[in-house]
């Protein structure tokens, strides 16, 4: 593409510009091919413009800068005062800008992205909608899995999905929107039809220090009109926080009255949960497939959605009822044992707490809680992830989850700080902890192993090994 098409709608200066033919964009400048524009982007440890001379020595016949490197003064250098927005700039037009022929629903939070993405996919898919889904799990689009290897893409991989959504005719985006990619600005220039916020609580302090600067860039997307409209959870703390000066219309969801669609009459048990809301002007039972009070938040923000784009309540209602189980999100695993065996993805401390009373409600006997916490991530909550297990399950087995480059002792270490009693064990090994929890747990138990969910694989020292929790589950039964 020619760099002046590139360039299209980006503030910039420039040393010695030419209007040459780019081969392709690249933040990183090991990955630099003849031809490229290399983007020198500032993080917290590394600066790109460090790398600069090393990706023209590499074939980079340009660079985007924020402050011009004398040293590189035989290449065209381009200024500008925001490097990481002008790197999503690049990679929008670079795809012909797909984001604009699309609607686009973000949604945001610290817990229930993903099954609100899918709730909202299968309304719409049954409705006969063509749609798409870009999060944690995976990017599905028309029917078909994309391989995908954050929550939300980096600005080329974020890009080039969409212009292939674009291809497939899809008619929705429903996206899962992280904080990082708020204050990373990956999604620049996209402006979202509709923004869900779900909930707040602590993760992410490892790169956002304070739980005010979290919410910051949770805030981001209601903020400079990047999306039309808000879709709010009324019962969270932050929710007032995250719609004050918001320009366009607002949709909020809850438990109480003062909410635009409402959820009374709540009853939950391990298998499903059931609940009265209403919906234009009149109230109706509703019966959810997948268990679990906090996903009554998620069911409403979904209908919310589908009723504002004009599905009418019968469509709604059949996507609901037809929904399944999703990867990884209490997700039990049934091999004819006589106790319960759930697989979920909570990581925070937040959301440990919720399928830890989900499963202690409703459990005709004990709580068994197998889980450990990310290397390289927030220590904070280690010790208060601990507590909560300690607090609500019957006995804990502490493990090892995505040790990363820490070592996996040490992180159980800091977790254990938390446990006030000995109603614990330590297990490094998690295929072993897993074990233990099956080999321990009788009659009427609920084993809730906890934190790695949907994933299959351990990330150690900066290897991914094949690894599934529900493969050795299903590995120890079929053993036994």
């Amino acid at each position: 593409m020619e760099l002046s098409k590139l360039l299209k709608n980006i503030e910039y200066t420039s040393n010695n510009l030419n209007n040459i033919e780019i081969s392709g964009i690249e933040h990183d400048s090991r990955k630099i091919k003849q031809g490229c524009i290399y983007v020198c982007l500032k993080g917290l440890n590394v600066d790109g413009h460090n790398f600069a001379l090393a990706a023209c020595d590499a074939g980079a016949v340009c660079i985007i800068v924020e402050d011009y490197i004398d040293e590189a003064d035989d290449v065209i250098q381009i200024k500008v005062s925001d490097s990481r927005r002008t790197y999503s700039r690049l990679a929008a037009n670079w795809y012909d800008n797909a984001h604009e022929k699309l609607k686009i629903i973000a949604v945001t939070g610290t817990n229930g992205k993903t099954t609100t993405t899918h709730i909202i996919k299968e309304i719409l898919e049954n409705a006969g909608y063509k749609i798409a889904v870009l999060g944690t799990i995976g990017a599905y689009i028309a029917g078909e899995k994309f391989a995908q290897k954050l929550t939300t893409p980096d600005p080329m991989d974020f890009h080039c999905l969409l212009k292939t959504i674009l291809e497939k005719k899809c008619e929705y985006v429903i996206m899962e929107l992280s904080a990082h990619a708020l204050y990373l600005k990956k999604t620049e220039p996209v402006k979202f039809s509709i923004g869900i916020f779900t909930n707040l609580s602590q993760d992410h302090l490892d790169d956002f220090e304070t739980m005010d600067n979290y919410m910051k860039a949770k805030k981001m997307l209601f903020q400079n009109d990047k999306c039309r409209i808000a879709v709010i959870n009324n019962d969270d703390e932050a929710s007032n926080y995250m719609i004050k000066d918001f320009n366009g219309q607002i949709i909020k969801y809850g438990t109480k009255e003062d909410a635009d669609l409402y959820a009374e009459n709540i009853k939950c048990n391990l298998q499903d949960v059931s609940f009265t809301t209403n919906i234009n002007d009149s109230k109706y039972d509703i019966k959810l497939n997948i268990p679990g009070r906090f996903n009554v938040y998620n069911t409403l923000a979904a209908i919310s959605v589908c009723q504002h784009i004009g599905l009418d309540t019968n469509e709604i209602l059949k996507g609901i009822k037809n929904l399944k189980n999703i990867d990884g999100r209490m997700e039990s695993v049934d091999c004819g044992q006589d106790f319960i065996v759930i697989v979920d993805y909570a990581h925070s401390s937040d959301s440990l707490k919720n399928v830890l009373r989900a499963a202690s409600r409703f459990t005709k006997n004990r709580v068994i809680s197998v889980f450990g916490c990310g290397g390289d991530r927030d220590k904070k909550k280690r010790p208060i992830m601990g507590a909560i297990s300690n607090a609500i399950a019957d006995y804990t087995v502490i493990t090892s989850d995505n040790p990363r480059t820490e070592n996996p002792d040490s992180i159980i270490d800091m977790i254990e700080k938390g446990m006030i009693d000995n109603q614990y064990l330590r297990i490094t090994n998690r295929a072993d902890a897993i074990r233990y929890s099956l080999k321990t747990a009788e009659k009427g138990d609920v084993v809730l192993i906890a934190g790695k969910g949907h994933e299959t694989y351990q990330d150690v020292m900066g290897k991914k090994y094949h690894f599934d929790d529900r493969e050795i589950i299903r590995e120890y039964f079929k053993e036994k």
